[in-house]
């Protein structure tokens, strides 16, 4: 193989890497952000502002010491509630280790 192809694909591993490591310190910190970053593909519009009102409260839950201790939700079937809160924002918390441990429960057997 011609050394420049090799070197410009290297270059792109290393750019791929280091898109890869600023996404990640770019959502670490925003739920909304890490929605849109790697979620985005499971959203089929625009986000609402009552959604982005729940990510931002959901954030706020995600500090050692919440600002909000706990939060309820009131809105009509599919407006996305359960994405948002039961497999969004736990994953969110799981991969970036802000909660140890996360306990759904649901009323419904599709979501337990």
């Amino acid at each position: 193989m011609d050394t420049t192809f090799q070197e410009k694909v290297r270059l792109l591993q290393e750019m791929e890497v280091l898109l890869s490591a600023k996404r990640k310190l770019a959502t670490k910190d925003s739920f909304e952000r890490f929605v849109s970053a790697y979620l985005s593909h499971l959203t089929q519009f625009k986000t609402p502002p009552f959604h982005q009102e729940m990510m931002g409260i959901m954030g706020k839950m995600s500090t050692q010491i919440p600002e909000i201790p706990r939060a309820l939700f009131i809105a009509p079937r599919g407006f996305a509630k359960s994405h948002l809160c039961s497999r969004f924002f736990p994953l969110w918390l799981a991969l970036f280790e802000k909660k140890r441990d996360i306990f759904l429960v649901s009323s419904t057997i599709a979501l337990a």
